[in-house]
């Protein structure tokens, strides 16, 4: 999901949010009640950041961050800062 324009902690709210209607959902199959849950991982792009170079660098940000919060549980959140160097 890219949310353009969108500060590191907004776009977390937004995904928090998402999360959340997500753990709510229930899917009936052959009379049992599932539950859904997501992960997700964010890395915010400044408006200079947008290079096709950069986004490649920041999508590959956000995957990490997404398989961090995968290993660590179902319903995770992680949020790239760059202290991490991760690329």
């Amino acid at each position: 999901m890219i949310l353009s324009g969108a500060q590191a902690e907004h776009a977390a709210k937004f995904t928090k949010t998402l999360l959340d209607a997500i753990r709510n959902i229930r899917v009936e199959l052959r009379n049992e009640t599932l539950s859904v849950s997501a992960s997700a991982g964010i890395r915010a792009v400044s408006s200079d950041e947008l290079s096709q170079t950069n986004f490649d660098l920041a999508l590959k940000h956000a995957d990490l961050m997404l398989y961090a919060a995968k290993k660590t549980g179902r319903d995770q959140l992680m949020v790239y800062k760059e202290c991490c160097n991760l690329a």
